[in-house]
């Protein structure tokens, strides 16, 4: 591979942020269409007629992804639907292949072609990125320390020349895609802070913050420093010098921040004191702003596609649990203005998988879009998977063929990729074609309309944005009720800083039983819509209830048992959380300790399907250890009768029929053995066959 194609590789997998996920391998020989998210090298299209998006709901469909570029007769030959989920393909020639094309629009960053490329169109995105505290270039430290790309910047999403060009993109994507997939909404607040190279004190950010003090409270920053936050007052001689600068005009938030309060002699307490509620005022403005101007993103995005008689899905990046700061301001935030979610999970590098830690995943991220999220693993995973494949020669195949039945049974799509590696690997991937063959064979079973299960988890984000730790609080919880066989769904409900999305009380009383994993803080209206709850005989669950509101109701109170489950993993955790969930029982027991078993009911009560993934996965050779028999207890689905049957499904085997018997209210089968994943088909005779056809 030449220089150019070395450099054209890396930005691609800094295009995927921090998605460098699963074996990414080298695209020697096999390149992408459009590697360098070049605009212009699309410009033959734009000019002609645009190519107008396809009315189907693809977006609650299942999607066979790559997440960069194979060649067309590979990804032909594969069974793809999309290939290359973040690679700005050419979207003229995939959509001539019969499948879905988009873009995407990187919110937090710029490089060196994006940067090249925008300048012959008149805009100078060096001018539009952001700065540390000390004036410094500011850069998202994954595209340099995991990708190498040393000319990167991070954008200001204040910048009028920067916002123009995002908004000129998206215009020309949902004209001529399927999709608009935002990247990373939390923009450059994302990665704001006072060290050096965080962003948020370019000169675009310091300006609308002071236009904001001017416009709402009427005075400068100056002024609102000894006003607001209690600092001295001093004499234009007397700030020059104090503040080292040559002239009043200098000095603005990031002058009065980057001041030592070692070298501050007398004033050293009240700079120390004043400093830290000047950032925490300055930080909670610009997350605001940047929701707002992200609302306003979308909402243009959406409108334009609108005009244009376009049907383009928009869908953003919302890496689910990577970090308190991603938590607090990607995911909970775009809800109703999106369409899909593309979800970063991070299994612990190459330990086993926890069994239930991606579904907790895909269960949030369905419940912030409605659609079907796309999942894919973040870089922490990714880079220890491309390290290990490079040193000691391994593939991974096995667990890439766990994680994509794992998105199957979770009703999700799993977004298979590569970084680094052989061309003769790319080129076979001979693992994929069969999944996907399977999948698209029996793809009835995973698209069904899914009836409601008895309990629903609330993810509240008024508790994350107090604390982005408490994430963990619902990640553990999920992980226990699936070590523990029960079925769940996830209510999502906003915060009073942003989104204050409420909770349907008729949604919620649907449910038996609503578990609060989250309990330190609540909105207005979830108070209410929980005492509502409680008052009309619904079991309420809280784990470690932290907000004095809903003290002393006579709700159901335990420790956080999600946050001791993820800690410990240990029985005495899943017995305690059996207990709070008394008396409602599994909707599965008899699984082994690493295998994963979920049931979709569906809407029409005729039929439904017990998913069986196996995690008994050992890094060390990339295999999976087969378990059985496996004798499984599940819960009489409804509607159940007498002329139901059961088939067993499994990748590369004819179906097989079971027998089962029937005690009460539970139901009996015996599955002989479990390879990676099955699939136990219920329901009528008639409708079974159907779905096998």
């Amino acid at each position: 591979m030449n220089e150019n194609g070395r450099h054209h590789g890396a930005v691609r997998r800094a295009a995927c942020l921090a998605l460098a996920f699963l074996i990414l391998f080298d695209t020697s020989g096999v390149g992408p269409a459009c590697a360098r998210n070049k605009r212009s090298s699309t410009l033959s299209q734009e000019r002609g007629r645009p190519l107008r998006a396809s009315p189907r709901e693809w977006h609650r469909e299942l999607q066979f992804t790559f997440v960069d570029q194979v060649a067309s007769g590979v990804a032909t030959d594969l069974g793809l639907t999309i290939n290359g989920l973040w690679a700005d393909p050419d979207i003229a020639k995939e959509r001539g292949a019969g499948r879905l094309a988009g873009g995407v629009a990187f919110m937090i960053a710029a490089w060196g072609d994006v940067i090249a490329d925008a300048k012959d169109d008149g805009r100078d995105l060096v001018k539009a990125a952001s700065k540390d505290i000390f004036g410094n270039k500011a850069v998202p430290d994954w595209y340099v320390e995991d990708h190498g790309m040393l000319d990167t910047l991070a954008m200001s999403i204040n910048s009028p020349i920067f916002a123009d060009f995002l908004k000129d993109k998206a215009r020309w994507i949902v004209e001529n895609a399927d999709f608009l997939l935002v990247d990373e909404p939390m923009t450059h607040v994302g990665i704001m802070g006072l060290e050096k190279k965080n962003a948020g004190f370019g000169p675009d950010d310091i300006r609308v913050y002071e236009e904001h003090l001017r416009a709402t409270r009427g005075r400068s920053f100056l002024e609102h420093l000894r006003v607001a936050h209690g600092f001295p007052g001093m004499t234009p001689d007397e700030l020059l010098r104090f503040f080292d600068i040559r002239a009043v005009s200098e000095f603005d938030v990031a002058t009065f921040l980057r001041k030592d309060p070692a070298s501050a002699g007398g004033l050293s307490s009240a700079l120390e004191r004043s400093r830290g509620s000047v950032y925490r005022e300055y930080e909670q403005f610009h997350q605001q702003n940047s929701y707002r101007k992200m609302s306003e993103y979308l909402d243009h995005a959406r409108r334009h596609a609108k005009e244009k008689g376009s049907h383009a899905k928009i869908g953003a990046n919302t890496p689910l649990g990577n970090t308190a700061e991603w938590c607090r301001l990607s995911a909970p935030l775009w809800d109703d203005r999106l369409d899909f979610t593309v979800s970063e999970m991070t299994p612990h590098d190459l330990e086993p998988i926890p069994k239930g830690k991606l579904m907790s995943s895909y269960k949030l991220a369905q419940a912030l879009s409605g659609g079907r999220p796309f999942g894919l693993l973040s870089v922490a995973c990714a880079t220890a998977l491309a390290k290990q494949f490079k040193t000691e020669r391994k593939r991974f195949t096995t667990m890439n063929t766990v994680l994509f039945l794992e998105a199957l049974a979770n009703r999700g799509n799993y977004a298979f990729g590569w970084a680094a590696g052989p061309q003769a690997f790319i080129r076979a991937h001979g693992y994929t074609k069969p999944l996907i063959a399977f999948a698209k064979q029996h793809r009835g079973i995973y698209e069904w309309v899914q009836a409601r299960h008895r309990i629903a988890v609330l993810y509240g984000n008024q508790a994350v944005m107090q604390d982005g730790r408490k994430f963990a609080s619902y990640d553990g919880l999920a992980m226990g009720l699936a070590a523990l066989g029960y079925q769940f769904d996830v209510i999502h409900s906003g915060d009073s800083v942003f989104n204050d999305l409420p909770v349907s009380d008729e949604k919620a009383l649907a449910y038996e039983a609503i578990l609060v994993p989250m309990a330190n803080a609540f909105t207005a209206s979830q108070v209410e819509t929980l005492r509502k709850l409680g008052a009309r005989g619904r079991k309420v669950v809280f784990f470690a209830l932290g907000d004095r509101t809903l003290q002393g109701v006579g709700l159901d109170v335990h420790e956080d048992l999600g946050q001791r489950y993820v800690k410990s993993g240990d029985d005495a955790a899943l017995q305690a959380l059996r207990q709070a969930l008394a008396p409602l029982e599994p909707e599965v027991t008899g699984t082994p300790r690493n295998v994963y078993a979920t049931i979709d009911r569906a809407a029409t009560a005729d039929s439904a399907v017990v998913h069986l993934v196996n995690y008994n996965y050992r890094a060390a050779d990339d295999s999976v250890v087969p378990q059985g028999p496996i004798t499984l207890s599940i819960r009489t689905p409804g509607g159940f009768d007498d002329t139901w049957i059961a088939i067993c499904l499994r990748p590369g085997v004819p179906p097989e029929s079971l027998t089962f018997r029937v005690g009460g209210q539970r139901l009996e089968i015996r599955l002989p053995a479990l390879d990676i994943y099955a699939a136990l088909l219920l329901g009528r005779k008639e409708q079974v066959r159907r779905l096998l056809r």
